[in-house]
C-alpha cells in the first residue's frame, strides 16, 4: 500500500515537472513575456482606462512635478 502512494506521488510530480518544462518552452505564460508602459501625470480615469486595457501598475514615482507611472501587461 505505501509503495502504491509513493509510486502515485512520484507520477505526478513527474508530470508536474513535464508539463511546467513543455509550457515554458513553447512560450506559454510561465515563460514571462511582457510588455512595459510609462505613463506621465495619469489621472484616475486614465488608470481606470488602462487596467479595463489589460494593464497593471508595477511603480508609481512621484518626482516633483512629474508623477509617473510604470505598467505591465502579457504580451
Amino acid at each position: 500500500m505505501k509503495n502504491i502512494k509513493l509510486l502515485i506521488i512520484v507520477a505526478m510530480l513527474l508530470l508536474g515537472i513535464f508539463v511546467w518544462t513543455h509550457h515554458s518552452v513553447q512560450g506559454g505564460s510561465l515563460a514571462g513575456k511582457w510588455e512595459y508602459k510609462i505613463v506621465y501625470t495619469a489621472s484616475e480615469d486614465e488608470l481606470n482606462h488602462l487596467g479595463a486595457q489589460g494593464w497593471e501598475v508595477t511603480t508609481a514615482y512621484g518626482t516633483g512635478s512629474t508623477p509617473y507611472c510604470i505598467l505591465k501587461r502579457r504580451k
